[in-house]
């Protein structure tokens, strides 16, 4: 694996570009995940990152796989051991972040996934991410809400799902909450909205 990125990346970005140097050794040598993480960070050279995040990457796409998998294949021309495996560890990152890290902007998991197949994967390999990514993206929103994107109403699920806010909402008086379609929505204070919807307050980056 090469590194060319040319681009000062933020700690986040960081995260996930060590997430996919984990992921990629996890995958050709099967080591326990931590372990993986733990040697990355001592042997240095990631720069600035947010360590913390990191782990959750890392561990969050493990323990998940066979799920994100699952969630990967419609969208795959092959199957997925056959997928290039730093390709292969983009995708099943990417995966996380849009079915587990519901927070993180659609455009910024593709944006993110397109980025590191470029860094590290082969000279075409970015153009694969993104479209699987690309396709993928509302169908696993449909798959874990019930509603297409534009429209995943905050609360009244029939299953649990977990909802956050931005932090920055706190500070407007009102805000227009989705009600089942992207058509349809309803005014709510922001405070009124995290009590209903049992929101985590986070900040989105």
């Amino acid at each position: 694996m090469t590194n060319s990125s040319k681009r000062g990346p933020n700690i986040r970005h960081r995260a996930r570009r060590a997430a996919v140097q984990a992921l990629y050794e996890w995958q050709l040598t099967a080591n326990e995940p931590e372990s993986v993480v733990d040697e990355l960070i001592a042997s240095g050279g990631q720069g600035r990152l947010d360590e913390k995040y990191l782990r959750e990457l890392v561990l969050g796409t493990v323990n998940a796989v066979n799920k994100l998998d699952a969630a990967l294949k419609p969208h795959l021309d092959r199957e997925i051991a056959d997928v290039d495996p730093v390709e292969r560890a983009v995708l099943r990152l990417g995966a996380y972040e849009l079915v587990l890290r519901i927070e993180v902007p659609l455009r910024v998991v593709i944006n993110e996934g397109v980025e590191l197949a470029k860094t590290f994967g082969a000279e075409d390999g970015h153009k694969y991410v993104n479209g699987v990514l690309d396709k993928a993206d509302a169908q696993m929103v449909k798959e874990a809400s019930g509603y297409s994107i534009g429209g995943v109403p905050p609360f009244g699920h029939s299953t649990s799902l977990r909802c956050l806010m931005d932090e920055d909402l706190l500070a407007l008086e009102k805000v227009w909450a989705a009600a089942g379609s992207s058509r349809a929505v309803f005014p709510i204070s922001p405070q009124r909205l995290a009590e209903l919807s049992s929101a985590e307050i986070v900040r989105v980056h």
